[in-house]
């Protein structure tokens, strides 16, 4: 079992409330609604595919499903899928991220909540290529990875030149920064916000 592994079922399998998120990520939200939900007809949704890469707790698994989508979800916390069954059942899969158990080109999209970034850094070029054999032609992967700071896990840095390598299969490749602050401004939190199509 991989560090960051044992790391987040720890998380996971704990009483407390500790990352089990109940609402979904705005930037979630913001990628989802932009680019799919306000494109396409409701009865239409069911027949697009997406992936929640590092589901954890399921929060955003849950918005997306609520917007009609036909999602899917996967973690290596046996714990945290465990929760999601009775919602979800076999579309949630304990698994590794840089091997995943899905056909080629079975995606619409993907997207990730700051899961890829806890792995070692030499792994993040594998699991981007994963994401890319996944997502159907055009499909599109969204994630957001620490620049710098840290939240207290394992975390793999990319500067944004080894990041635009280990995405260099995608035809296009944005990227953004958000900042924020934490314990009244000392310590600074950076991260990308990638949005890239295949």
């Amino acid at each position: 079992m991989k560090a960051n592994q044992v790391e987040w079922e720890k998380v996971y399998s704990d009483d407390s409330i500790f990352h089990k998120n109940e609402f979904p990520s705005e930037l979630i939200i913001q990628f989802v609604r932009r680019n799919y939900t306000s494109k396409i007809v409701p009865e239409n949704r069911g027949g697009v595919k997406a992936l929640d890469i590092g589901c954890g707790w399921g929060n955003n698994l849950k918005f997306v499903k609520q917007d009609g989508f036909d999602v899917f979800g996967i973690d290596f916390s046996v714990s945290a899928i465990e929760s999601l069954k009775s919602n979800f059942g076999d579309k949630v899969v304990v698994g590794d991220i840089s091997n995943m158990p899905f056909e080629n080109k079975y995606f619409e999209f993907c997207f990730d909540k700051s899961a890829i970034q806890h792995n070692i850094k030499e792994d993040i070029p594998k699991i981007h290529e994963e994401i890319f054999r996944i997502l159907k032609p055009n499909g599109k992967f969204f994630s957001t990875m620490l620049v710098e700071g840290s939240n207290g896990f394992i975390t793999g840095y990319l500067n944004e030149e080894e990041l635009k390598d280990s995405l260099k299969k995608f035809k296009e490749i944005k990227i953004d920064y958000i900042t924020r602050t934490e314990n009244n401004g000392r310590d600074k939190l950076t991260a990308y916000i990638i949005e890239a199509t295949k």
